[in-house]
């Protein structure tokens, strides 16, 4: 059967680049670890039983058919094989095999889509992530609680997952050395007041059609005088401490 012959193709290419197996993956960064929150299945079963029962569910299968290392680039690195499988119910891309760790966008920058499908998924999730965050509680208990929803349940879009890695910080800084503007201009980095104001901004940008980059780390690529860049860098609101 050819669709099951592409399914292995993919399979194998994923496991070569990331020099394991799923198997294996699972195991070490995707199992649920905490024994008070594992479900009987998650528990017992193993990746083919997990992604047979999603399909006997849905009566789909989504995977990635491009090459694995353009969604390389979390923390722990075996997740981004575990992204192979994902569900598309809700625009996010959740990956299917992710029971419980908590997995992080690890790279310098992600950038919205430019193609007409991308851009409006895109466009939808995020719109529903704001629609989330309460004009209140962007310091408040409820809106960690809110962001904490969306960081555990992750997302394979590397941009959709850097904006979810960014949005739970009390405090925007500068990654790096580099500096950034308080005021959002086009191909100059801004540092958002809180995730609200962050969420809005990207929007009302893809909205419009416009490119826009959320950066994590330094150096810096080439900056586009086109493109908005935004600071996804923060601190913790519990503990003050710098992530980069």
């Amino acid at each position: 059967m050819r669709a099951v012959a592409h399914l292995l193709d993919a399979i194998k290419l994923w496991e070569e680049y990331y020099k394991t197996t799923l198997s294996d993956a699972y195991v070490r960064v995707g199992k649920e670890t905490t024994m008070w929150n594992v479900w009987s299945r998650d528990r017992d079963w193993n990746i083919w039983d997990i992604l047979r029962f999603h399909w006997e569910q849905t009566g789909w299968l989504c995977y990635y058919d491009h090459n694995p290392s353009l969604t390389d680039g979390l923390e722990p690195r075996e997740a981004g094989l575990l992204g192979l499988f994902f569900t598309d119910q809700d625009g996010l891309r959740s990956p299917i095999l992710k029971r419980g760790q908590i997995w992080t966008f690890n790279k310098t920058l992600a950038c919205s889509a430019q193609d007409q499908a991308g851009h409006s998924r895109q466009v939808n999730a995020i719109t529903k992530l704001f629609e989330s965050i309460k004009p209140w509680a962007s310091s408040s208990w409820q809106g960690v609680i809110e962001a904490r929803i969306y960081h555990l349940r992750f997302s394979t879009d590397p941009f959709l997952q850097a904006l979810i890695t960014a949005w739970h910080w009390g405090k925007y800084i500068c990654p790096g050395t580099i500096s950034c503007t308080n005021r959002l201009t086009q191909g100059q980095l801004w540092l958002p007041r809180n995730a609200r104001d962050m969420l809005r901004n990207i929007l009302n940008k893809l909205r419009l059609g416009q490119r826009v980059c959320i950066v994590h780390k330094v150096p810096m690529p080439i900056v586009d005088k086109d493109t908005w860049y935004i600071s996804g860098v923060g601190m913790s609101p519990n503990h003050g401490q710098r992530f980069l």
